[in-house]
C-alpha cells in the first residue's frame, strides 16, 4: 500500500476529530509531490479554545516514528487510543488554527518513502 495507507489514516483521524467537533462541512485537500505530502482538513465545527488547542498541538507534535509509519497508518483514525498522537508520530510538521465557534484547520506535512 506504500504511503497511501498512512495518508488515508491521517485523513480519517482528522475527519473523525472534525465530526466530534460537530462539523457539518469538512474539506480535505491533499497535495502530493515527489517525496512530500501536505494534507489539510478544515471544518466549520465548534472549534477549540486556546487551552484545548495547546493540548491538541502537544498530541500532534510527537516525535516522528518512521519505522512504525506503515503499522500506525492502518490505525490512525480508528477508535484505538489517541489517534491524534498516532498522526503526530507519522508526520514531520503540523499546524493547527482554531477558534471557538469558527471551526478548525489542521495542516500536516509528511515525508514519503522513496520508490512508492
Amino acid at each position: 500500500m506504500g504511503d497511501w495507507g498512512p495518508m488515508l489514516g491521517i485523513i480519517n483521524a482528522l475527519m473523525r476529530q472534525a465530526l466530534r467537533g460537530k462539523a457539518t462541512k469538512i474539506a480535505v485537500n491533499l497535495e502530493h509531490c515527489e517525496d512530500m505530502a501536505r494534507i489539510e482538513v478544515t471544518d466549520n465545527g465548534t472549534g477549540v479554545d486556546q487551552d484545548e488547542l495547546a493540548i491538541m498541538l502537544t498530541r500532534l507534535n510527537q516525535p516522528r516514528r518512521e519505522e512504525l509509519q506503515e503499522y500506525y497508518g492502518m490505525l490512525a483514525g480508528r477508535s484505538v487510543g489517541d489517534s491524534l498522537s498516532i498522526v503526530g508520530m507519522m508526520t514531520d510538521h503540523v499546524d493547527v488554527h482554531s477558534a471557538v465557534g469558527q471551526g478548525t484547520a489542521v495542516r500536516v506535512h509528511m515525508r514519503l518513502k522513496r520508490g512508492k
